[in-house]
C-alpha cells in the first residue's frame, strides 16, 4: 500500500469513528435521566427492551460482518426474555407499562431518530455506529438501573434487576468488543506492509 493511500485509509477510518462517537452520544440520551421510582423504572426498561429488539433485528439485517449479526441476535434473545419478565413482573403488580417520565420520552424520540437514520446504513459504517451506538446506550442503561436500585424495596423486582445488569454488561462488552476489532482492522490496514498496534478503546 503506498503512503498516500495509507493516509486516506486512516482518514476514512478516524471519519467514520467520529461519526459513530455522535451517533453513540445521541443513542444514549435514551438511557440518561432523573432517578425512577420502582413502577417508572420498569415502564422504562419495557420500552428499552422493545427498543434494543428493533436494534438487533437491524444489527442481523444490516451488518457486515458476523460479529455484528450474532451480536443483533443476542440482543433480541437476551432483552426479550428480559422484556418477558419485565411484562409478567408488570402484570402482576398492575404497572402500566406505557408510564414512562415525559423526558425520557423525548429522549426515545432522539433514540428512534438515530435508528431511522442507521436503517439507512449498511456495510463497515454501519457496524462501527451500531457498536458505538450500543456501548453508550448500554452503559446509560446501566447507570439509570443502578441509581434507581436503592429505591427498589420488592423481592421480585430486584431478582429482575440483578439479572438483568449482567445482562447488560455482557451486551456493552460485546458491543466494545466489536469496536476494537474494527479500530485494529483500520489501523492495521492503514500502516505500511500491514503491521500496526491497535489500542483497545473503551466506550463509555
Amino acid at each position: 500500500m503506498t503512503r498516500s493511500r495509507a493516509k486516506g485509509t486512516w482518514r476514512v477510518a478516524v471519519g467514520l469513528a467520529a461519526v459513530g462517537l455522535a451517533a453513540g452520544a445521541a443513542w444514549a440520551q435514551a438511557g440518561s435521566g432523573p432517578v425512577l421510582g420502582p413502577a417508572q423504572l420498569v415502564a422504562t426498561l419495557h420500552q428499552v427492551n422493545q427498543m434494543e429488539i428493533t436494534a438487533g433485528q437491524m444489527a442481523q439485517r444490516n451488518g457486515s460482518s458476523a460479529a455484528v449479526k450474532d451480536y443483533g441476535q443476542t440482543l433480541v434473545r437476551d432483552h426479550q426474555t428480559a422484556d418477558d419478565q419485565i411484562t409478567n413482573y408488570a402484570n402482576s403488580k398492575g404497572i402500566a407499562l406505557n408510564d414512562v417520565p415525559a423526558d425520557i420520552r423525548k429522549q426515545q424520540q432522539v433514540l428512534r431518530a438515530k435508528m431511522a437514520d442507521l436503517q439507512n446504513m449498511s456495510g463497515p459504517a454501519f457496524d462501527q455506529q451500531f457498536a458505538v451506538a450500543m456501548a453508550r446506550a448500554h452503559s446509560k442503561v446501566i447507570d439509570l438501573v443502578e441509581d434507581a436500585r436503592p429505591r427498589v424495596t420488592d423481592q421480585g423486582l430486584m431478582v429482575l434487576l440483578d439479572r438483568l445488569v449482567p445482562t447488560l454488561r455482557k451486551h456493552r462488552r460485546m458491543a466494545e468488543n466489536i469496536l476494537n476489532g474494527a479500530s485494529a482492522g483500520a489501523a492495521t490496514a492503514a500502516q505500511p506492509g500491514g503491521a500496526a498496534t491497535a489500542h483497545p478503546t473503551s466506550v463509555r
